[in-house]
């Protein structure tokens, strides 16, 4: 320890923070016996912060572990946010936060680095480590104090943040190598099965999101297991026609994978089937059956689910636009709240026209309309209308109209 440098005790470990800010804290535990911290938490805050979400991760070194420094940290009472509590509202309520129950954002654990509002000493409420199984397969249920919001908000979050998620957490694992020998067997053990429950619990949930068949990971043929399956699947959101259709008597909605197809003739007392074209993945093929629909591989001859004939429909090039912007389809606005100065961005597509529009001033609120709202409230979303409205009416290709359509 250095002359300057300072000392601050917590529960269950030590951290020195070095004067000069560009040296990094080092975390030491109080027990030698007892992990510095769970192996989770580590691998989750990783992932994130590498996903470039606002977290501030902690890296395993030999005995401890080692944090960038903050440029600025909050505090010291609990809710003292030095005027960025917005900030740490829309870090809390990211969806995949919400997902993995994110907690500990009190002020004394959020800051400044590099201008952003970040988490440096995050919890993961939906993973509470060892003692705590967070998904039973088998059984067909979740844990249910602390991962209620794994099933809760399994819709909610983006399928591909999800599996990008489940494989940055499952490559983290040599980051622990480096305490092997540092920590007891029983810390070590318990540390790597806290990881691998978490580790695991991620894979299937994003199974579940990926393979509409669920042949990929985790089969268990238990009735339990089909029902938590189902049950997550539901929460998954479904468009306009298909919710039109659910529950009307004699019909029922396959999504299907390819090309649509004329409405079957049935006898009465069946189902109808409507299809809806979702797109074939490159190098797949759709099985023709109607109850089946899988994808399978070009070249196999036959569905790998059902054995019926696969039809060869090509599939489209997705446009990378839409993956690097991370929205599901054009003309689909999402917030951006990592982004310096916009609030939202969508890939907008008017006839063959695509183009990315970030829009909304970063920090600043809407005023749509809300029942009781004040009369100064309705009058700054007239304002607004009427300033813009040259802009708004050029339709989806100016910026204006999606920030009046979405924001105001």
């Amino acid at each position: 320890m250095k002359p300057g440098d300072r000392t601050v005790s917590g529960y269950y470990r030590t951290a020195t923070i070095p004067e000069d800010k560009t040296q990094p804290v080092r975390k030491v535990p109080l027990n030698p016996n007892y992990s510095p911290n769970r192996f989770a938490t580590l691998a989750l805050s990783q992932a994130l912060s590498d996903m470039q979400l606002p977290i501030v991760p902690e890296t395993p070194v030999r005995g401890a572990v080692e944090q960038q420094q903050m440029d600025k940290v909050f505090g010291p009472s609990r809710y003292e946010y030095h005027g960025r509590a917005e900030d740490v509202r829309r870090i809390n309520e990211n969806p995949l936060m919400r997902f993995l129950s994110l907690s500990d954002t009190k002020a004394p654990n959020v800051g400044i680095q590099d201008g952003e509002v970040r988490v440096f000493d995050p919890a993961f409420r939906s993973f509470r480590g060892h003692r705590n199984v967070p998904i039973e397969y088998e059984r067909g249920t979740f844990e249910p104090k602390y991962a209620a919001n794994l099933r809760n908000q399994f819709g909610n979050v983006d399928k591909e943040q999800l599996a990008e998620l489940a494989q940055r957490v499952k490559d983290y694992r040599p980051q622990f190598d480096v305490w092997e020998g540092d920590l007891s067997d029983r810390a070590w053990q318990g540390g790597m099965k806290d990881y691998m429950q978490t580790r695991d619990a991620l894979q299937f949930l994003s199974s579940v999101r990926q393979d509409p068949n669920q042949t990929k990971l985790f089969e268990y043929g238990n009735p339990a297991y089909a029902s938590m399956v189902s049950d997550l699947r539901s929460r998954v959101p479904v468009e306009k026609a298909e919710k039109d259709a659910k529950g009307k008597k004699g019909m029922v909605v396959v999504i299907a994978l390819g090309k649509p197809k004329k409405e079957e003739k049935v006898k009465k007392g069946d189902v109808v089937v409507k299809r809806r074209m979702v797109g074939v993945q490159p190098g797949m093929a759709t099985c023709t059956n109607p109850n089946c629909l899988a994808q399978t591989p070009e070249g196999s001859g036959a569905c790998q689910t059902c054995g019926s004939p696969l039809d060869m429909q090509k599939a489209k090039k997705p446009d990378p636009r839409l993956k690097r912007i991370g929205v599901s389809g054009y003309n689909k606005p999402k917030r951006t709240p990592n982004h310096p100065k916009k609030s939202h961005v969508v890939v907008a597509k008017e006839g063959n026209k695509v183009k990315v529009i970030r829009y909304g001033q970063q920090g600043v609120s809407g005023s749509p309309k809300k029942r009781g709202e004040s009369k100064s409230y309705r009058k700054r979303r007239e304002s607004f209308k009427a300033r813009h409205a040259k802009n708004i009416k050029r339709g989806k290709m100016s910026a204006a109209y999606w920030a009046n359509r979405s924001k105001w």
